[in-house]
């Protein structure tokens, strides 16, 4: 009887202890500003556990006014529907957007491809909004002014006396005259209407969107890796910089013990799982009010384990601009049964806590083994371009340089003629710009693409400089024609041009290093090329871009002090404002050039004088179409005809010795020599085995191959490499 009562008050003491281990490390641990928690304290092996995150944000004394928001949703066949496309990322962004926007916004979907379509009025119901967002489809083509039409009728049955603000997320692949009209016709009817246009992927039509919006009012994201910030920048964009922005940074102990399941349904920007797990969410805030984040885990072993790092934190960023920190905390600990010990949840708290059992470092998974692959013997080298009678072009030895956009297009385009012809290393191509070219979608002519070897960026931030000359600490040395007050008054980022030719010219001057050093460096080169023709520069740009009008007299004067002629061809269209004002200010530039061609021209590049004469040996200007991509293509041709046929420079366009204009019409085609054999030899080896040697009908269906040895296969192959019978 004693035994029995000592041994019924061992247990109650041990089973009180381990309720007391349950109450103290499973309750939620943190304070207000961070607070981690769990549905339950303890729970079985491969069982799921939803982890919680409350977060308050520190008080905000600027409060977001009421507005009503339009969403417009790309959802045509050029935004792709696969995981990680743009509209998937799209579909993303829109869902975190519309779930926290705060009670005194209202929200509308608009969907639309070559036709638009209301999804959802403007409502207070944000639930209705998102239900709509799960059941988006995709498919047509992209027509964004019927999309803008569409939001006048559903702005209308808004609010009255609330801002209006409509926000545009889609790769921009539409009229872009249609579609300016269109902006233009909304923004008259609802006077301060605000257009926020987001573009998503590498190939974004970013001038449209920007024409559609305001520059500040457009942001680009081309990797899944840049959302982090997307959400910070939609919030202050519609709340006039009032909104939170909270960056919470999650470490999670997985492998061991646990493995990460589910981040739970607000999407984070990033989930990080080398060399530790991390997850973090971006999370905008328009009024006071807490967050919830949630995420799951499988337990992978049994015992007490902590689900997180000790390094968690969430960083508030306020409107001030100051950064305010709050610190994760170490627990809650979670127990983990074996599977079918849920009758001894009392028990086993503090068996597991005085005999607790190592959880090994890394889990191993069954994994089926792999299918064994067919004995093949190697293949030989595939049949190289033919090379009898077979004409290849004798090349101008050459340093071709673009300038924008325009001539970085051209420039990829150029470099692909090259490439289908076997002749990249003749001619020199780099292309000159500010670093800004970074918010550029990527930019690709067939499979050629340009390298980091192919460009020297301008990385110049001017503030330094405008300060100086605000303090007077230049000695004279102030360049009269840079408007220093004006730009330090201004907002406009001062380490890209922004579409201003001073900006970028500047720059140049400021540190013209790297673009000397590289001109030089390929001048040098090509000059000792053995040829029958003297090297040359060529130019190219849109002269209505502000790094074309801006760094072409400056480069075409280094090319000068190097004893090069220069060659300036000049995309050339009808515009008005900003642009016509860069063009006018650039051709009063060259027109003094041109007229003292005999003189020297002085130049303060780096701080010292440098002099050279005769800056260019001629300028040829193209009739464009304000379109990057078709613009390109003459330019590209012109250049190869010059370097290709000599009797195009010295019978059309000689160097004289007064100013003369020439009128030439050019009709070139670009036929890839390159892509063209191998697609021949790659469908010919094809035809050849699957159907004559192998008697596939390739319009059977189901298509079915026939029983084949593996060494006649390849018998097959080497009898189409080595042409034998």
């Amino acid at each position: 009887m004693t035994i029995l009562i000592i041994i019924s008050i061992v247990l109650i003491l041990w089973s009180f202890i381990g309720w007391l281990l349950l109450q103290y490390w499973g309750k939620a641990a943190g304070n207000r500003n961070y607070r981690r928690s769990f549905d339950r304290q303890k729970y079985t092996l491969g069982e799921t556990i939803k982890v919680t995150l409350a977060l308050m944000p520190p008080a905000n004394p600027y409060l977001a006014e009421a507005r009503d928001v339009l969403l417009v949703l790309d959802c045509s066949d050029s935004m792709g529907s696969a995981p990680g496309s743009p509209l998937r990322e799209a579909l993303r962004v829109a869902e975190n957007w519309v779930s926290r926007l705060p009670a005194p916004f209202h929200i509308g979907l608009i969907a639309f491809n070559h036709e638009a379509q209301l999804l959802c009025r403007i409502t207070d119901k944000k639930q209705s909004v998102l239900e709509v967002l799960g059941a988006v489809s995709l498919g047509g083509g992209t027509a964004i002014h019927f999309a803008l039409d569409k939001c006048r009728d559903a702005l209308k049955e808004g609010r009255e006396g609330i801002q209006k603000t409509v926000i545009l997320l889609s790769d921009g692949g539409s009229d872009r005259s249609q579609a300016e009209e269109a902006a233009q016709q909304l923004r008259e009817y609802f006077s301060g209407l605000q257009i926020l246009c987001i573009g998503f992927g590498a190939y974004v039509e970013i001038g449209l969107l920007k024409s559609i919006s305001d520059s500040e009012n457009f942001i680009h994201k081309d990797k899944v890796s840049q959302l982090e910030d997307l959400f910070a920048l939609l919030a202050n964009a519609i709340s006039q910089n009032k909104a939170v922005t909270c960056f919470v940074s999650e470490g999670v102990a997985a492998h061991p013990p646990f493995s990460l399941e589910n981040t739970g349904g607000f999407y984070p920007t990033s989930v990080q799982t080398e060399p530790e797990t991390r997850i973090t969410w971006s999370v905008p805030l328009l009024e006071q009010q807490p967050i919830k984040l949630t995420y799951e885990l499988t337990p992978k072993c049994i015992g007490w384990h902590t689900v997180a790092l000790p390094d968690s934190k969430a960083i508030w960023k306020m409107p001030n601009g100051e950064d305010q920190e709050s610190q994760g905390p170490k627990g809650p600990k979670v127990l983990i049964l074996p599977q079918r010990f849920e009758w001894a949840s009392f028990l086993m708290p503090l068996w597991l806590f005085l005999f607790k059992k190592k959880c090994p470092s890394s889990f191993s998974e069954k994994v089926n083994g792999e299918v064994k692959a067919l004995s093949s013997r190697p293949l030989p080298e595939p049949v190289p371009p033919p090379k009898v009678d077979i004409y290849t072009a004798k090349l101008r030895p050459a340093l071709v340089i673009g300038l924008g956009k325009l001539g970085e297009m051209a420039i990829c385009r150029l470099k692909n003629q090259l490439r289908e012809r076997g002749l990249d290393a003749i001619i020199d191509l780099v292309v000159i710009q500010d670093g800004d070219f970074h918010n550029r979608p990527t930019v690709t002519v067939g499979n050629c693409s340009l390298r980091d070897q192919d460009r020297v960026v301008l990385k110049q931030d001017l503030r330094p400089y405008l300060e100086k000359i605000r303090e007077h600490k230049l000695d004279g040395t102030t360049r009269n024609w840079v408007p220093w007050q004006q730009w330090l008054g201004e907002t406009a980022p001062l380490t890209r041009c922004a579409q201003d030719r001073r900006k970028a010219r500047l720059a140049l001057l400021l540190q013209p290093d790297a673009v000397e050093n590289r001109i030089q460096k390929s001048i040098e080169r090509i000059s000792a090329l053995n040829s029958e023709q003297s090297g040359m520069v060529v130019i190219v740009g849109d002269a209505s871009d502000a790094e074309t009008s801006g760094l072409l007299a400056e480069i075409a004067h280094i090319c000068a002090t190097h004893k090069m002629g220069t060659t300036a061809i000049l995309n050339s269209t009808v515009s008005d404002g900003d642009n016509s004002r860069q063009v006018a200010g650039m051709m009063n530039e060259l027109e003094r050039m041109i007229t003292l061609r005999g003189e020297a021209v002085v130049s303060d590049r780096g701080g010292v004088s440098k002099t050279a004469n005769k800056l260019f040996d001629r300028i040829i200007s193209i009739n464009g179409e304000q379109d990057v991509t078709r613009d390109s293509v003459p330019i590209a041709n012109l250049v190869w005809a010059m370097l290709a046929y000599p009797e195009i420079l010295t019978q059309q366009m000689p160097i004289a010795n007064s100013t003369g204009c020439y009128q030439v019409k050019l009709h070139s085609h670009n036929y890839p020599q390159l892509s063209l054999w191998e697609w021949a030899r790659e469908r010919t080896l094809s035809q050849l085995i699957n159907q004559q040697w192998l008697g596939l009908n390739m319009a059977q269906e189901p298509l079915t191959l026939p029983a084949t040895d593996t060494d006649v296969i390849n018998d097959y192959i080497d009898q189409f490499w080595h042409g034998s019978n």
